[in-house]
């Protein structure tokens, strides 16, 4: 049973539901070693090395998640 079907049991006036959109974002982290002559050149590998799936991100790397709920539009 949810929320709304317990408050509708017991009675309670929850007064008129509006349909919301909730985003869940989640982040992935990782810290990867790489030898390269500058920091931008350092980027540039492991940006490429992921891009070719040599780092695959999974729930071990999780550091973070945000919910944002908006007003759901009538049209989706």
């Amino acid at each position: 049973m949810n929320k709304y079907e317990a408050m509708k049991d017991k009675g309670e006036n929850i007064g008129i539901l509006q349909t919301f959109k909730v985003i869940i974002t989640e982040r992935l982290q990782k810290a990867v070693i790489v030898d390269a002559g500058n920091l931008d050149e350092a980027e540039q590998i492991i940006s490429n090395n992921w891009r070719n799936s040599e780092y695959v991100l999974g729930a071990e790397d999780f550091v973070d998640v945000e919910f944002e709920a908006v007003l759901a539009d009538e049209s989706q």
